[in-house]
């Protein structure tokens, strides 16, 4: 019991071995450097690009919303409903 004692008390001092570590000034920097990097970034996509984008999205939601109005429910059910009778016909003649 006492050897199980010791191992649990020197994974618990442990803690006091460990020292933090210092970046170096290198690293300081780089990591100062990363939201000037991030901003330049940004502007290199050409604005031509985005309203191309934008204007593609929007052509698409005008052709959802021309297709949701022209979209007729009754006929595919008919188109549904035959086709299933075709298929199960073989049913009735039994």
């Amino acid at each position: 019991m006492r050897q199980d004692e010791n191992k649990i008390e020197q994974t618990l001092n442990m803690a006091n071995h460990i020292q933090p570590v210092e970046p170096s000034s290198e690293l300081l920097q780089r990591l100062k450097s990363i939201p000037s990097t991030i901003k330049n970034g940004y502007n290199l996509i050409p604005k031509r690009v985005v309203w191309m984008a934008a204007a593609s999205i929007a052509l698409l939601i005008s052709l959802n919303l021309v297709s949701i109005r022209n979209y007729n429910p009754t006929t595919t059910t008919a188109e549904t409903e035959t086709t299933s009778d075709a298929y199960f016909s073989y049913l009735k003649q039994i």
